[in-house]
């Protein structure tokens, strides 16, 4: 997922762009194909609703209680469906990976 700046949290958004272009120049690096997806791309997939952060949070609890039938925080919850929402666009492309 990209990253995005949340409440002025500078030290936060620095980190995770530091994380995230390791990341990048390590799949660029062993030629692994990669995407890095918005979150509005991955929450319109599961038709995530609400208008702040929290109540998509909470919606998204909800689409993987309703999917799997699990109890899971809301950061669990959003990397369960970023998940599947990669497994869905790796099985939608003829690319094969390994």
């Amino acid at each position: 997922e990209d990253i995005q700046m949340q409440r002025l949290q500078y030290v936060a958004f620095k980190a995770l762009g530091m994380l995230l272009g390791v990341i990048v120049i390590s799949l660029e690096h062993h030629e692994i194909p990669y995407e890095v997806v918005s979150s509005k791309i991955w929450r319109a997939d599961f038709l995530v609703k609400g208008r702040s952060r929290d109540e998509q949070k909470s919606h998204a609890i909800q689409i993987v209680k309703d999917m799997y039938n699990l109890e899971v925080s809301d950061d669990a919850a959003e990397a369960i469906l970023i998940g599947k929402y990669g497994s869905r666009k790796l099985l939608e492309t003829d690319e094969k990976i390994f």
